[in-house]
């Protein structure tokens, strides 16, 4: 290419013609020009790349030449020949990844004095400088791409117009055309917009009123101050070329449009690759060097070939392929291929280069260097960390000042120059870290085990000390040597904080000392050393990181991510990584011992040092940024970065400052390292950042190539000038310490410079080059990190949206900039940025997030300054009642969903015109920078990505205290608060002030009472005269009912309210206990004929069989068994028949390996055990507390929050302001843990026993007479003082109980039950004590057994004396002694109930003889329907909430009358329900928890598993044949050896005449995988498990489950070795099991 420098005329219109003629006429100084045949610069290229691809199918003798579309490279010797005479410049190419179009070259070297004379522009151009040369067009870049090192032409300012009105001006113009109609469509929406808001008035500039020039003739490059080139030559490429992309046989739109005849004479015979990055081009492919059956979805690698001057693309060679896009290990692939790390393992060439192993010190440098192996030098890492690389010390001297030491990896020994792991390690230049793994510069031999500074092994490092003044940090003196070292211990950052807060180290540490030659175990001294030098460094570190920043230091910090993986790799968790004192701790010394170093080379080789700076902020930029604020009431000073440090510092708004710092990042210039020849002003070594002359890396061998460069360059130092003061250098110290270690004669003076320097110092230009290269590799692994954690970012994202209501993730977003195109927002808890376009707001591009049905549009947006004013604009709410199909899955992650989707930020001031029954609703927003929204981010995976939508709203949230406490086991309120939640409320009766919040989210049962209170709320609030709007939405749990929404339209507010439901799935309140917490279930079934619990089971069982595989089998027993069993088979069958797959679909389609099967115990089976009193520890609590949620409550009002577990109503001190304390009861408290499914009668012995192992350990700190001893007592002070409060807190619950247990009135009752159970008969003391609980003397009697601590907080649905403990006895009477009850007896039993307790519970009587519990003695009763029958009856009568189980009811033979008294004794003697000799304290029977009876329900159980204890002594053959384990053919009994135990292994076979006696159908369902799949084979499958892994069996109890059935459950999973796991729809006492059945007065 020639150039000219003279003026020429003006060019024609831009096309192709005066595109050639333009590029034709540039001419530059005389000099030689570049032949069409030279070769490329790049001389490890054996091909031409000045020659034109050969794919055209023509002969070339036909084939007339294309024109040339790029220029031929200048061969190397002109390229040299210029660069001498200053013709032309060299640097690093860069493309703008957003428009191709731009291309920037930056500098390596000073423009030379020559360089300066012929191009006077360049004046103030430098490296560093900020300014780069700027490529215009595609044909100035000259086939260059992003990192290769070009020479370039400066151009002339006349031929700079040229190219851009060749390259750019197009461009330009079509940007202002889409600005144009953007312009006359906001002024077709501000014709359009009716009765704006007031405040849209006012000084606000609409956008319609904004010009914009769109005048031809216009000459932007007269005020450009850019400096134009253009490339003649590649120097040297990035890498070798290697892309990701995919390919597709079709040819891409913009070559037909611009090079059609060049796409026209390929033909078929190519394919085109599109590489993954954008700033590269098409690629053309032979079609016979392709893979057959490419795919444009798969994605592959290439390597780019030719690209010669008449070929508008380049070609590539086919490599491999990578697969589809999506997951994480094709991701990664293209991760690490698109930045050129190498995964490649290393040579055999560069292995050799390795020391045999075992390695030990040479004698050599044990001789040469100097020897700290005696001194106390230990390492502060990541707990992963395996290439420790640093290490530190730090020891009081004997004048008072400290000696602090860095001791590094001396890497350089082993990584000699230029051997083939020298040149290795070049070319790799850095170690990648993505989060799954590294990829490592050298081999692990060297990271991991001989560079790695170990604690308790001899290792060769380079060390870096410094005398110190402890109370000013200031350095005195600095010493450098070559040393061996022996690291005492390894800590992690938490370890070296622990220490930092004032404790200790732990004693499972690791601690060495150094004895006669070797590593020891160190004594408690030196772990005692240890911690003074973390606390000496602390102290230290606080001054120098203080001083530092009062010298003009800066730091912006960003958000690094930190992820849990599972076994699959797939990330669970995510947070920040956090930043302690012990992080900051190493990071100053760091710092010093980085400036010390590159002091001291650049003393040594001030031409020949490779150093690292940084650049100051590109000022334009950064002035910009500063108005931004500014506007927004920040003020920054851009003049210094002490000054930003110091504006910095006066932001006290957490998330403001984090934006602000991010904001920073877009001016700020990256770090570089340098060759010092490269620069001549030294002004340029400057580190802006840091605010320091000179600095360079030195700390990080392991992983950093330019460090071994370092270490070289320190090593050549110490050989011209020793461990001694180099000359009169003002940045080091001219004091020599005498303290400094002695240097070994051997390491003293080398005799020849010129020999040091030829071993260890590279040329100039050899240094520069290699800076360039760790330039690019850190670039490239920086860049490959943050894919990486974007990659997993988005992976767990879409993992949490599985389990959301919507699609998106729901976080706080902080605006940094407005503009009238778009709003970027920062989301401080990801570290990532998200933009809104205005356009997609104003097209509902889903963009705007709302939860109610309205259509949210953006009607008009008006740009002031740094603030936008938004209009939006909606019509009426849709109201669409939601199906089961519709419904999300519940989970937390799912119930915060639904709550943070809450609408309308709140930020701005606006009015709204709004009512009742409108249509349309109008709504002002402001929003600026710093504004917090709340916004959702959307991930997608193929490609990774994420996106962001605005929602609207902070909310207030308003409980029904009957779902509060349930939700509080699964809902943290703190999150809730992350997601918007402002406020949180008790619905009661009464005004609501939910202040300025806007959306008020109510989350209630579905009482008609309670929707009264809520439609009152809602009009006052509709109707008050608050400014700000406010939403309402109604979640009802666990179902919405058309007698609520009958209500609030009554009301009148059911317009203005968005119904919702909120499906609860189980509830884990232990690892081995589920709850559904449905209130009443029981009832529902049995007297009410509402089968919605068995719909909400049969869905939340679906949920387990979709993450944990089908169950194999289904077996149980009662009516509402056969149904909800139907239900499960019904609908698995009917995923089967949709053809869904993916995620939980697939595991439902799967047989289980975790579950072999589900038992579902119908309560109506065993009515007698919620009746008994529980004498387990937790089943006693209950009964005398309450538990609920997992909680009790005490105080003088505790009554009025047992409802659910204690009985109904609420007592005289229900209404008492008393203060209450709730103790939480579960796994985390170690003694309840113990204690809560033991016999109450064995519980005192175990309080003493922890009681007296308290005060052994108590008593030990008078036996501790070391130090060690003492330390290690105060770290388990903290555990012994826990545990005795909680031993406090048990103690005083169990003498309450005890008190209890020891009263006649609960000894009679429980000599009454264990009576009736074991078949005999009341004796007249008996008779009489039950007669007296009808005596109305007896009603108001104090309680029994309560007194002292507890006085007063027993709540008064577990007093005695209570209607509940009369009904218990009495329906406990009626199921066992039935056919000994009199007419007389009970007419009696009637009248006392009605006369001492009021007429209203003759209505509580019937409810009980309908549900079977309290049988009269007249046969005339009718009997109690079955569940088909009600079933029936309820789907003529048209509840649609059972409508859809009549498909799955198996038909009953007849009605089925509850178990009456002669099925008991049958079942109490065949299933061995009642044990004499019961062991409550070593307990080896379930009967324990009743002292001597047996739950029926676990007893079936039992049965199912063929456990010997339901069988009694002397069973029959029957019984002993049953014992066969599966396959045996010889009869055997099963041993409760663990080995033959547990799992449900053949159904119900064998208990025909135990099963008859019980009512309701029978259950045993054998799931297969599809119809082809048989009975046989899955029980065979069963089998094969069973024998090689016991997987867990779920126990599904409807109707609620005691607490004395989990313990028997607990039990069991002990004997058996297996898991037994309980499912229940609520937990029960004999209390609330009744309670929903008595009638409550109005």
């Amino acid at each position: 290419m020639s150039l000219k420098t003279d003026d020429e005329t003006e060019p024609q219109k831009n096309d192709r013609a005066s595109k050639e003629k333009i590029m034709q006429q540039h001419k530059g100084p005389p000099h030689p020009g570049p032949s069409e045949k030279s070769s490329s610069a790049d001389h490890h290229q054996p091909l031409d790349p000045n020659a034109s691809l050969p794919l055209c199918h023509q002969s070339a003798s036909k084939r007339p030449l294309p024109p040339k579309v790029y220029d031929a490279y200048y061969s190397p010797e002109q390229v040299q020949t210029q660069l001498d005479a200053g013709y032309i410049l060299r640097g690093v190419l860069r493309i703008n990844p957003k428009n191709r179009t731009d291309a920037y070259v930056s500098l390596d070297e000073s423009p030379s004095e020559k360089c300066l004379h012929n191009y006077p522009q360049l004046q103030g151009y430098d490296v560093g400088s900020g300014d780069d040369i700027y490529i215009c067009g595609e044909p100035s870049r000259n086939r260059a791409i992003s990192g290769d090192t070009v020479a370039i032409k400066i151009l002339s300012n006349s031929n700079a117009k040229g190219i851009y009105r060749t390259n750019r001006l197009a461009n330009d113009r079509r940007i202002d055309q889409l600005k144009e109609r953007r312009r006359n469509r906001l002024d077709r929406m501000a014709a359009a917009a009716s009765n704006l808001p007031s405040n849209q008035s006012g000084n606000s500039q609409s956008l319609s009123d904004t010009s914009y020039s769109t005048n031809d003739s216009k000459e932007p490059i007269a005020e450009d101050k850019k400096v134009y080139g253009v490339v003649i030559a590649i120097i040297s490429h990035n890498s070798d070329r290697s892309f990701t992309g995919n390919i597709s046989a079709m040819a891409p739109t913009s070559a037909l449009k611009n090079h059609f005849a060049f796409v026209g004479s390929l033909g078929t015979s190519v394919v085109w690759f599109k590489p993954v990055n954008t700033a590269l081009p098409y690629m053309i492919i032979p079609k016979d060097g392709a893979p057959e059956d490419f795919h444009k979805k798969r994605f592959c690698t290439v390597r780019m070939d030719r690209w010669g001057i008449r070929d508008p693309f380049p070609s590539a060679v086919f490599v491999k392929d990578l697969g589809e896009r999506g997951t994480i290990d094709i991701e990664t692939h293209i991760i690490l291929e698109e930045n050129g790390v190498c995964t490649d393992p290393f040579t055999p060439s560069a292995l050799r280069c390795l020391p045999s192993s075992p390695w030990e010190v040479p004698i050599r440098e044990l001789e040469r260097r100097t020897d700290l192996r005696k001194s106390c030098i230990f390492t502060i890492d990541p707990p992963t960390a395996r290439d420790l690389d640093d290490a530190v010390s730090c020891t009081r001297l004997p004048n008072g000042n400290m000696l602090v030491g860095v001791h590094i990896a001396d890497v350089s020994f082993f990584v000699r120059p230029n051997t083939s792991l020298d040149i290795q390690a070049r070319q790799r230049a850095t170690t990648t870290y993505l989060v799954q793994r590294a990829y490592p510069m050298l081999p692990s031999m060297l990271c991991e085990d001989l560079c790695s500074l170990n604690p308790g092994v001899d290792r060769l490092a380079f060390s870096v000390m410094w005398e110190m003044d402890p109370a000013t940090a200031t350095v005195k003196s600095t010493w450098f040597g070559r040393t061996v070292i022996n690291s005492a211990c390894k800590l992690a950052y938490d370890d070296a904080q622990h220490v930092i807060d004032g404790n200790h180290l732990s004693d499972s540490i690791p601690c060495y000392g150094f004895s006669s030659g070797k590593a020891v175990p160190a004594s408690h001294s030196r772990k005692t050393q240890i911690e003074a030098s973390i606390i000496w460094f602390y102290k230290l570190s606080k001054i120098m990181r203080q001083r530092r920043f009062d010298n003009g230091a800066l730091s912006l910090n960003s958000v690094k991510l930190s992820f849990e993986l599972d076994e699959a790799g797939e990330p669970i968790d995510c947070w920040p990584y956090a930043i302690k004192d012990s992080n900051r701790l190493i990071e100053e010394f760091m710092l010093l011992a980085n400036m010390s170093v590159a002091a001291r080379i650049e003393a040594t080789f001030p031409d020949a040092s490779l150093l690292r700076r940084h650049s100051p902020p590109l000022s334009r930029r950064l002035i910009d940024v500063c108005k931004q604020l500014e506007a927004s009431g920040v003020h920054l000073s851009p003049g210094s970065s002490g000054e930003l440090q110091e504006s910095l510092s006066k932001v006290t708004d957490p998330e403001v400052r984090f934006t602000i710092e991010e904001m920073l990042t877009g001016p700020m210039q990256r770090a570089l390292y340098f060759s010092t020849h490269s620069i001549k002003d030294k002004a340029g070594y400057r580190h802006y950042a840091l605010n320091v002359p000179l600095y360079t890396h030195f700390t990080s061998p392991i992983r950093r190539y330019a460090d071994i460069i370092v270490h070289r360059t320190l090593e050549a130092s110490l050989g011209l000038f020793g461990n001694h003061v180099v000359g009169d250098h003002p940045l080091l110290p001219q004091y020599y310490s005498p303290f400094f270690p002695k240097t070994p004669p051997e390491s003293s003076l080398t005799a020849s410079a010129k020999v040091v320097q030829s071993l260890l110092i590279p040329k100039s230009r050899t240094i520069a080059e290699i800076a360039h290269q760790c330039n690019l590799r850190k670039d490239a692994a920086k860049k490959a990190q943050d894919a990486s954690s974007k990659l997993y970012l988005v992976h767990y994202l879409m993992s949490m949206s599985k389990r959301l209501v919507t699609p998106d993730v729901i976080s706080l977003g902080v605006v940094t900039k407005v503009t009238q195109e778009k709003i970027i927002v920062t989301l401080p808890t990801f570290g990532i940025e998200g933009t809104l376009y205005m356009d997609r707001l104003a097209d509902r591009k889903n963009q705007v997030l709302s939860i109610d049905a309205r259509d949210w549009k953006l009607r008009l947006w008006t740009v002031e300054a740094a603030s936008v004013t938004l209009v939006w604009e909606a019509g009426a709410p849709k109201h669409k009642k939601q199906t089961l199909k519709e419904s999300a899955p519940n989970s937390v992650a799912d119930l915060s969903g639904k709550l943070s989707a809450l609408v309308i930020d709140d930020n701005g001031h606006g009015s709204v015109h709004f009512g009742h029954k409108q249509t349309s609703e109008r709504i002002t927003q402001r929003i600026q920078i710093f504004s917090k929204v709340t916004v959702s981010v959307l991930a997608t995976k193929s490609p990774p990505d994420l996106s962001v939508r605005l929602i609207r709203g902070s909310k207030a949230l308003v409980l029904d205290k009957e779902v509060s406490g349930a939700l509080s086991m699964i809902v943290d309120f703190g999150l809730l608060k992350e997601h918007g939640v402002e406020k949180i409320f008790l619905l009661e009766a009464g005004p609501l002030d939910t202040g300025a919040t806007k959306g008020v989210f109510y989350f209630t049962l579905p009482h008609v009472q309670k929707m009264r209170i809520i439609a009152e709320q809602v009009k006052a609030g509709l109707q008050g005269a608050s400014d700000v709007a406010k939403e309402y939405s109604l979640q009802l749990v666990p179902r919405r009912t058309l007698l609520c929404e009958r209500v609030l339209e009554e009301e009148g507010v059911l317009g203005d309210i968005t119904l919702g439901e909120y499906h609860m799935d189980f509830i884990p309140l232990e690892d081995d206990v589920l709850s559904l917490e449905l209130p009443a279930t029981f009832k529902e079934l049995y007297l009410d004929g509402d089968f919605s619990s068995i719909q909400y089971t049969a869905r939340a069982l679906m949920r387990l069989q979709g993450l944990f595989g089908f169950f194999p089998r289904i077996v149980g027993k009662g009516d509402f068994s056969q149904i909800l069993a139907d239900s499960l088979t019904r609908m698995r069958l009917e995923l089967m028949s949709t053809g869904l797959s993916g995620g939980n679909a697939n595991n439902a389609l799967a047989i289980s390996s975790t579950f072999d099967s589900v038992v579902i115990i119908d309560r109506a089976v065993d009515l007698t055990t919620p009746l008994l009193t529980q004498l387990t520890y937790e089943g006693l609590i209950s009964e005398t507390f309450g538990i609920i949620d997992g909680s009790v409550t005490l105080g003088s009002n505790a009554s009025a929050n047992t409802t659910q577990s204690g009985a109904s109503g609420s007592g005289p001190d229900a209404h008492s302001t008393a203060k209450r304390k709730r103790i939480t009861l579960n796994n985390s408290d170690s003694i309840y843990r113990i204690v809560r499914g033991m016999n109450f009668s064995a519980v005192g012995n175990m309080l003493s026993k922890i009681s007296r192992q308290l005060q052994d350990s108590y008593e030990s700190r008078h036996k501790a007479k070391t130090v060690q001893e003492i330390r290690s007592f105060v770290g388990k002070l903290g555990g012994l003082q826990s545990e005795h409060q909680s031993l406090k807190i048990h103690v005083s619950l169990a003498e309450t109980v005890l008190k209890r247990t020891q009263s006649d009135d609960f000894s009679a009752i429980l000599d009454i039950e264990q009576t009736l159970v074991g078949g005999g008969d009341l004796n007249q003391e008996q008779l009489a004590y039950f007669n007296r609980l009808f005596s109305l003397a007896d009603l108001q009697a104090p309680v029994p057994g309560v007194g002292g601590e507890l006085k007063g907080q027993v709540p008064s649905t577990s007093i005695p004396n209570s209607i509940h403990k009369v009904l218990r006895l009495l329906c406990l009477y009626s199921l066992w002694r039935g056919s000994h009850f009199k007419q007389k007896t009970y007419e009696a039993w009637y009248e006392e109930i009605i006369a001492g307790f009021g007429y209203h519970h003759s209505i509580t009587i019937d409810n009980l003889g309908k549900v079977g519990l309290l049988s009269p003695p007249s046969s005339t009763k009718p009997a109690a329907p079955s569940a088909q029958q009600r079933l029936t009856s309820a789907n003529t009568t048209g509840d649609s909430s059972t409508a859809g189980l009549l498909n799955c009811i198996v038909p009953s033979t007849k009605p089925r009358n509850p178990v009456h008294t002669n099925q008991l004794s049958f079942l109490r003697k065949t299933l061995n329900l009642v044990v004499s000799d019961v062991r409550e304290n070593d307990p080896d029977d379930i009967s324990f928890v009743y002292s001597g009876y047996a739950p029926i329900s676990i007893r079936l159980l039992q049965c199912l598993v063929r456990d010997p204890a339901v069988y009694t002594t002397g069973s029959s053959s029957r019984y002993a044949a049953l014992l066969r384990p599966l396959g045996d053919s010889k009869s055997r009994p099963a041993q409760r050896d663990g080995q033959n135990m547990g799992g449900v292994k053949s159904g119900w076979g064998g208990w025909d005449d135990v099963l008859s006696e019980l009512p309701g159908e029978t259950v045993d369902v054998v799931q297969s995988p599809s119809d082809r799949d048989t009975d046989a084979a899955i029980a065979d499958e069963m089998v094969k498990r069973l024998g090689e892994k016991a997987p867990a069996t779920l126990v599904v109890f409807l109707g609620g489950c005691t607490f004395t059935e989990i313990a028997a459950l607990r039990l069991l999973s002990q004997q058996h070795n297996h898991r037994y796991i309980a499912a229940t729809t609520q937990i029960i006492n004999g209390n609330s099991f009744l309670d929903p059945l008595i009638q409550k007065l109005p």
